[in-house]
Protein backbone atom coordinates (compact mmCIF):
# COMPACT_ATOMS: atom_id res chain seq x y z
CA UNK A 1 0.00 0.00 0.00
CA UNK A 2 2.24 2.86 1.20
CA UNK A 3 6.00 3.07 1.13
CA UNK A 4 7.98 3.50 4.34
CA UNK A 5 9.47 6.96 4.71
CA UNK A 6 13.26 7.25 4.91
CA UNK A 7 12.99 10.36 7.12
CA UNK A 8 13.48 9.73 10.86
CA UNK A 9 10.87 12.38 11.72
CA UNK A 10 8.21 14.72 10.37
CA UNK A 11 7.43 18.23 11.62
CA UNK A 12 3.86 19.54 11.54
CA UNK A 13 2.79 22.84 13.12
CA UNK A 14 5.76 23.02 15.46
CA UNK A 15 5.64 19.41 16.72
CA UNK A 16 8.06 16.62 15.84
CA UNK A 17 6.53 13.22 14.97
CA UNK A 18 8.38 9.89 14.83
CA UNK A 19 7.42 6.80 12.84
CA UNK A 20 6.01 3.97 14.96
CA UNK A 21 6.08 0.25 14.18
CA UNK A 22 2.35 0.31 13.40
CA UNK A 23 3.03 2.84 10.63
CA UNK A 24 1.63 6.07 12.08
CA UNK A 25 3.64 9.18 12.92
CA UNK A 26 3.37 9.94 16.66
CA UNK A 27 4.43 12.67 19.07
CA UNK A 28 4.52 11.20 22.57
CA UNK A 29 4.88 13.21 25.74
CA UNK A 30 4.37 12.27 29.36
CA UNK A 31 0.76 13.44 29.18
CA UNK A 32 -0.42 12.85 25.61
CA UNK A 33 0.06 10.90 22.42
CA UNK A 34 -0.62 12.87 19.24
CA UNK A 35 -1.07 11.24 15.85
CA UNK A 36 0.34 13.43 13.06
CA UNK A 37 -2.66 13.11 10.72
CA UNK A 38 -5.09 14.13 13.51
CA UNK A 39 -2.81 17.03 14.52
CA UNK A 40 -2.67 18.30 10.92
CA UNK A 41 -6.47 18.07 10.59
CA UNK A 42 -7.07 19.89 13.90
CA UNK A 43 -4.69 22.70 12.93
CA UNK A 44 -6.53 23.23 9.64
CA UNK A 45 -10.17 22.68 10.65
CA UNK A 46 -10.36 22.68 14.46
CA UNK A 47 -11.26 19.88 16.84
CA UNK A 48 -12.43 16.53 15.51
CA UNK A 49 -16.02 15.65 16.43
CA UNK A 50 -16.64 12.63 18.63
CA UNK A 51 -17.01 9.41 16.63
CA UNK A 52 -14.99 10.58 13.61
CA UNK A 53 -11.69 9.16 12.40
CA UNK A 54 -9.25 10.93 10.09
CA UNK A 55 -8.63 8.77 7.03
CA UNK A 56 -5.61 8.79 4.69
CA UNK A 57 -7.27 8.93 1.25
CA UNK A 58 -4.35 7.30 -0.61
CA UNK A 59 -3.76 4.76 2.18
CA UNK A 60 -0.21 6.04 2.75
CA UNK A 61 0.31 6.79 6.46
CA UNK A 62 3.48 8.73 5.57
CA UNK A 63 1.45 11.27 3.56
CA UNK A 64 0.00 13.60 6.19
CA UNK A 65 -0.74 16.42 3.77
CA UNK A 66 -4.14 18.01 4.42
CA UNK A 67 -5.26 17.20 0.86
CA UNK A 68 -4.79 13.49 1.67
CA UNK A 69 -6.94 13.55 4.80
CA UNK A 70 -10.69 13.26 5.23
CA UNK A 71 -12.99 12.69 8.20
CA UNK A 72 -15.01 9.45 8.23
CA UNK A 73 -17.34 7.95 10.78
CA UNK A 74 -15.75 5.03 12.64
CA UNK A 75 -18.12 2.66 10.88
CA UNK A 76 -17.24 3.95 7.41
CA UNK A 77 -13.54 3.96 8.28
CA UNK A 78 -13.69 0.29 9.36
CA UNK A 79 -15.52 -0.60 6.16
CA UNK A 80 -12.83 1.21 4.17
CA UNK A 81 -10.06 -0.87 5.80
CA UNK A 82 -11.98 -4.13 6.23
CA UNK A 83 -9.76 -6.07 3.79
CA UNK A 84 -6.46 -4.36 4.72
CA UNK A 85 -3.88 -6.64 6.34
CA UNK A 86 -6.33 -9.53 6.14
CA UNK A 87 -8.52 -8.09 8.89
CA UNK A 88 -11.59 -9.90 7.59
CA UNK A 89 -10.24 -13.44 8.21
CA UNK A 90 -8.99 -12.46 11.67
CA UNK A 91 -12.39 -11.10 12.69
CA UNK A 92 -14.25 -14.08 11.25
CA UNK A 93 -11.95 -16.54 13.06
CA UNK A 94 -12.53 -14.73 16.35
CA UNK A 95 -16.29 -14.83 15.84
CA UNK A 96 -16.17 -18.55 15.07
CA UNK A 97 -14.29 -19.20 18.33
CA UNK A 98 -16.94 -17.49 20.45
CA UNK A 99 -19.17 -19.85 22.39
CA UNK A 100 -22.92 -19.36 22.61
CA UNK A 101 -24.10 -18.14 26.01
CA UNK A 102 -26.33 -21.22 26.39
CA UNK A 103 -23.26 -23.47 26.22
CA UNK A 104 -21.44 -21.39 28.85
CA UNK A 105 -24.44 -21.75 31.19
CA UNK A 106 -24.60 -25.53 30.72
CA UNK A 107 -22.83 -27.93 33.11
CA UNK A 108 -20.34 -28.83 30.36
CA UNK A 109 -19.55 -25.17 29.72
CA UNK A 110 -19.16 -24.33 33.41
CA UNK A 111 -16.84 -27.31 33.89
CA UNK A 112 -14.78 -26.37 30.81
CA UNK A 113 -14.32 -22.77 31.99
CA UNK A 114 -13.50 -23.93 35.53
CA UNK A 115 -10.92 -26.46 34.29
CA UNK A 116 -9.31 -23.86 32.05
CA UNK A 117 -9.06 -21.39 34.95
CA UNK A 118 -7.48 -24.04 37.20
CA UNK A 119 -4.98 -24.93 34.45
CA UNK A 120 -3.99 -21.28 33.98
CA UNK A 121 -3.60 -20.78 37.75
CA UNK A 122 -1.48 -23.95 38.12
CA UNK A 123 0.88 -22.86 35.34
CA UNK A 124 1.20 -19.32 36.67
CA UNK A 125 4.67 -18.51 37.96
CA UNK A 126 5.67 -16.86 41.21
CA UNK A 127 7.14 -13.39 41.47
CA UNK A 128 8.76 -11.59 44.37
CA UNK A 129 7.28 -8.41 45.80
CA UNK A 130 8.60 -6.02 48.42
CA UNK A 131 5.90 -4.91 50.84
CA UNK A 132 5.29 -1.16 50.66
CA UNK A 133 4.66 -1.00 54.40
CA UNK A 134 7.27 -3.19 56.10
CA UNK A 135 9.75 -3.88 53.26
CA UNK A 136 9.62 -7.69 53.58
CA UNK A 137 10.19 -9.71 50.41
CA UNK A 138 7.55 -12.32 49.70
CA UNK A 139 6.63 -14.54 46.75
CA UNK A 140 3.14 -14.37 45.28
CA UNK A 141 1.37 -15.94 42.33
CA UNK A 142 -0.57 -12.74 41.84
CA UNK A 143 0.34 -9.08 41.75
CA UNK A 144 0.45 -7.50 45.23
CA UNK A 145 1.74 -4.39 46.97
CA UNK A 146 1.65 -5.67 50.55
CA UNK A 147 2.71 -8.90 52.26
CA UNK A 148 -0.55 -9.19 54.23
CA UNK A 149 -3.89 -7.56 54.91
CA UNK A 150 -2.51 -6.28 58.22
CA UNK A 151 0.34 -4.47 56.42
CA UNK A 152 -2.12 -2.97 53.96
CA UNK A 153 -4.30 -1.65 56.82
CA UNK A 154 -1.26 -0.17 58.63
CA UNK A 155 -0.12 1.54 55.43
CA UNK A 156 -3.63 2.83 54.79
CA UNK A 157 -3.92 4.20 58.32
CA UNK A 158 -0.61 6.09 57.89
CA UNK A 159 -1.18 7.37 54.32
CA UNK A 160 -4.89 7.88 53.73
CA UNK A 161 -6.89 10.79 55.10
CA UNK A 162 -9.21 9.48 57.75
CA UNK A 163 -12.84 10.63 57.67
CA UNK A 164 -13.87 12.86 60.56
CA UNK A 165 -10.37 14.17 61.23
CA UNK A 166 -10.57 17.05 58.73
CA UNK A 167 -11.78 20.39 60.05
Amino acid sequence: MGRISKNPFQIHFGKIFYKQTFGYWVNRTKYECLLAHRWVWENHYGSIKEGLDIHHIDGNKDNNDISNLEPLSRSDHRKEHWNDRNLRPICENQLNKARPIEWLKSEEGKKSVSDKGKEIWANRGYHTIICENCGIEKEFRRWARFCSKACYMKWRWKNVIKPGLIK
